[in-house]
């Protein structure tokens, strides 16, 4: 199966909407369009992982950002919501007397130190700018978003080196968007920071896809899922968004 660019009405409602974020010194409006994702059959899982078997799954559409969450996308959040971090003071926003900026040359990096709840709230208040339901992934949609119809695939770019296709062993995040996306056009699906997903196991929560901070590239291999604590928040962790169609009230379950 191939992703394919949202068409129709929502991708018109999704491309007026301010996706590259408004700040205190302005407002960019180069609004990327989401990728959407064919409902139907997929293989995830792996052998590899205990708590993600190898299965295969149905899935709703759905459409899901190429990106991950940025830090202006967030600053601008907050300022329109009038809501306060969780981390502070936070690394990559600096507080104002007319509200959140990014710091200097941090502005198009992934959000991180927030907390799934944090990630969640962005959700709902993108949903009420757009005009449809925006959350976080499950597990499988986030699964399947990554292999890009690799079903056997190690990887977001199916098979072959992460040297040079992802972010790892660095010492911060990068920009997003700099190493190559998956076939499906997204792009930091392994590397940059763990995502965060729905779930819950043994009262610990779900991020996937690694971090720019870890030493070794395995956590981004596509059938990985980390369990951490409900209320951590660390640089190695973000999230990005999905939509869902008007038209569906499914959601795809673990």
């Amino acid at each position: 199966m191939n992703g394919k660019l949202v068409q129709g009405r929502l991708r018109t409602v999704l491309a007026v909407a301010v996706w590259g974020g408004c700040v205190a010194g302005g407002c960019s409006r180069s609004a990327s369009p989401w990728i959407e994702v064919p409902g139907g059959r997929y293989r995830v899982g792996s052998r590899e992982t205990p708590d993600n078997p190898e299965r295969e799954v149905w899935v709703a559409p759905f459409w899901i950002s190429p990106f991950e969450v940025t830090v202006s996308e967030f600053a601008e959040y907050l300022n329109h919501t009038g809501a306060d971090l969780v981390c502070r003071p936070h690394p990559q926003l600096v507080r104002e007397k007319h509200g959140w900026r990014p710091a200097k040359g941090r502005g198009r990096e992934p959000i991180a130190w927030v907390r799934r709840e944090e990630a969640e709230a962005y959700g709902r208040w993108l949903s009420v700018r757009l005009g449809t339901r925006c959350r976080l992934p499950t597990l499988v949609e986030w699964e399947v978003a990554a292999r890009a119809g690799f079903p056997g695939g190690r990887w977001p770019w199916g098979w072959g080196s992460p040297t040079r296709r992802m972010v790892w062993n660095q010492r911060g995040p990068a920009p997003v968007g700099q190493p190559p996306p998956n076939p499906w056009g997204l792009f930091d699906m392994a590397g940059n920071v763990f995502e965060w997903c729905q779930g819950e196991n043994g009262g610990h929560i779900p991020a996937r896809g690694g971090a720019w901070s870890e030493r070794t590239p395995r956590y981004g291999e596509v059938f990985r899922v980390v369990w951490v604590r409900p209320d951590y928040f660390g640089g190695d962790v973000g999230f990005r968004v999905v939509a869902e169609p008007r038209w569906t009230g499914t959601t795809n379950s673990r």
